[in-house]
């Protein structure tokens, strides 16, 4: 298990089918999804340079949806991943995003018939409940798979 991080992005827009706004609806300027990444490749100072993405993924990103990602850690400044992950959520929350880490099974999976659902069912068994699941390009050592969990109480 390991530590990714989701920010939400706010703001609505309601239009007509011309796209103009609607009557009596708000309009709210919300973050951009490349300014969030521009916070990240930021180099805000030689302690605290700029992240490199490892894995992204996300829905509805800039309509009140959610990004997620992971960052690789940085040599000479991060131990690991999830310290890197935890720096990164400082800054963006520090930046004005609404953002948090959340607990994330990988693993990287074979190109077999049935190795994402024995996957998924082994993080069921453990009463974690799926929230998103990302799967990334092909490595030497197999498909890396993320699913990100929530217990329930």
């Amino acid at each position: 298990m390991h530590i990714q991080i989701r920010s939400k992005f706010g703001g609505s827009v309601f239009a007509d089918d011309d796209g103009r706004l609607a009557e009596g609806s708000i309009a709210l300027a919300p973050k951009s999804l490349g300014d969030l990444l521009g916070v990240l490749a930021q180099d805000v100072s030689a302690d605290d340079p700029a992240f490199s993405l490892a894995a992204a993924s996300g829905h509805h990103i800039e309509l009140g949806g959610t990004f997620s990602f992971w960052v690789h850690p940085r040599p000479g400044i991060d131990d690991d991943h999830e310290e890197a992950a935890l720096r990164a959520l400082a800054r963006i929350n520090l930046a004005g995003y609404d953002a948090g880490a959340y607990a994330v099974e990988s693993r990287h999976l074979s190109d077999r018939t049935g190795t994402l659902k024995e996957f998924v069912d082994e993080v069921s068994a453990k009463g974690l409940h799926i929230v998103e699941i990302s799967v990334g390009v092909p490595e030497p050592d197999g498909i890396p798979v993320q699913i990100f969990t929530a217990q329930t109480r």
